[in-house]
């Protein structure tokens, strides 16, 4: 006589062994295959935040940044020889090989010692008047190799730079437009040594602002004006500031005193340039009328249809 199974409990049968191969598949070991670690500085035991880690073997590399703890994870398939690394500017490189097998974790904390051979470069930007921290990035640049790194103040207007030996020069562009940006003189750091550069930035005194408008007289919106400094004997470097018109065709820029190339370029139109000197505390009022780079004609119909177009400037 042969025993009927009841269709219920084949149901549940074929449910319960759903559940078991899913299990199996999400606790499959080959996704817990990993080096996690910390990287952290070998004099202090505060972490290196700015470290890199690169894991590679014969058939992977992988690179990553350590966390605000110093901590990185990275998942590996396993069965392999694995190198690993870890450095950053102003340490010595940490190195660890390791093998893997498939299926299990291992932790590899690196403590980086401090390279005494390379130079730091610190300061703080702050408001001149007030003497209070400003927002800034700040740049570096190696007058020799050409090398060049850049920061973001922190929330009290500070930087800091861990270098290699040599000439530098530093450009603070301010986050608030209405403050001057800034471009020390070249200064030399020497092997273990800490160079302070403290950066006060005074409110801008100079305006250029103006309205753009085509042939008829009509406000040009979203057009792009530029100012981009004229080179000297003395310099290569220069400012360069730039304003996308608004809805009535007008600009507004904050520039330091000098020559200036002023550009300006819209669809449809001819790009416009010319030469203007900013004297220093001066408001400059100048206004740019474009011409069509296409028959009057088309670029009025084209004008038209534009205008229908909802846009935001």
């Amino acid at each position: 006589m042969k025993r009927r199974i009841p269709l219920i409990m084949t149901a549940l049968l074929m449910v319960t062994l759903g559940f078991i191969s899913a299990g199996m598949a999400i606790d499959d070991p080959r996704e817990e295959t990993y080096f996690e670690g910390y990287v952290t500085d070998a004099d202090t035991g505060d972490p290196v935040l700015e470290a890199i880690v690169t894991v590679y073997s014969s058939r992977y590399s992988y690179s990553l940044s350590v966390d605000q703890d110093g901590y990185y994870r990275v998942d590996v398939s396993g069965d392999q020889t694995y190198y690993i690394y870890a450095e950053a500017m102003g340490y010595e490189k940490g190195y660890a090989e390791e093998e893997l097998p498939q299926g299990e974790s291992r932790q590899v904390d690196f403590e980086l010692v401090p390279d005494n051979t390379t130079g730091t470069i610190f300061g703080t930007v702050y408001d001149e008047e007030t003497e209070d921290g400003l927002g800034a990035d700040v740049y570096v640049q190696n007058q020799e190799t050409g090398w060049w790194d850049y920061r973001s103040t922190d929330r009290l207007g500070g930087f800091r730079f861990e270098v290699n030996p040599g000439p530098y020069v530093l450009y603070v562009d301010s986050h608030d437009d209405q403050y001057e940006d800034h471009i020390s003189d070249t200064f030399d750091v020497g092997e273990g040594e800490e160079v302070e550069m403290n950066i006060g930035l005074g409110k801008i005194q100079q305006m250029v602002h103006g309205f753009v408008t085509d042939e008829r007289g009509e406000p040009v919106k979203g057009a792009y004006v530029s100012l981009e400094s004229v080179p000297t004997e003395d310099s290569d470097w220069g400012w360069y500031y730039y304003d996308y018109t608004d809805s009535d065709g007008e600009y507004w820029m904050y520039p330091q005193p000098g020559k200036y190339w002023i550009d300006c370029n819209a669809n449809l139109l001819e790009p416009y340039q010319d030469v203007i000197e900013i004297e220093e505390g001066e408001e400059v009022r100048y206004d740019i009328e474009m011409e069509p780079a296409i028959p009057s004609l088309l670029y009025r119909l084209i004008r038209f249809i534009l205008d229908l177009i909802p846009q935001t400037y």
